[in-house]
């Protein structure tokens, strides 16, 4: 993966755009490819308009079973967001961001034997920082083997 720079409001097309160029759709991807390529962006592009002195870059691995639309029918999740915040100034408040890339999965023993759990990550990081956690956590490598139910790559403002 090429390094650069992007604006916050851009980070999905960013990185959608920069996996299209090596031919990779991000919903096609296995979980650990996927994480693989999310620590390469976050170690690689650098966004504008952040603090990195305030944790204004951040990269959270969590994992755990939620029912977000009311609906019973809960869902394992395990998710790689990067966490942006902008400078706040004069004229603009500080906004936060999430770029979401989240795996979702039918709840079985093994996931509720994995319980919930989140790790963090701050900038500026290179890929030499202690990303192998994650990518030889027991929750991926509990789920490897485990059919998808859902993949969503999605940018929101908190």
């Amino acid at each position: 993966m090429k390094a650069g720079k992007f604006e916050i409001a851009d980070a999905r097309a960013t990185l959608v755009g920069v996996l299209a160029e090596d031919g990779i759709s991000p919903e096609a991807l296995p979980i650990r490819r996927a994480f693989e390529l999310m620590i390469e962006f976050f170690s690689k592009w650098e966004p504008l308009g952040v603090n990195l002195d305030e944790d204004g870059d951040g990269l959270l691995f969590q994992w755990g079973t939620y029912d977000w639309d009311g609906a019973e029918n809960p869902l394992f999740e395990v998710d790689i967001t990067r966490q942006l915040i902008t400078n706040e100034d004069d004229e603009h408040d500080e906004e936060m961001h999430h770029l979401h890339w989240t795996f979702q999965y039918e709840p079985s023993d093994v996931t509720q034997g994995l319980g919930t759990g989140e790790a963090w990550f701050f900038a500026p990081v290179s890929l030499s920082h202690p990303f192998q956690g994650i990518l030889t956590s027991p929750t991926l490598l509990s789920i490897e083997g485990m059919v998808v139910h859902k993949v969503v790559l999605e940018h929101e403002l908190v």
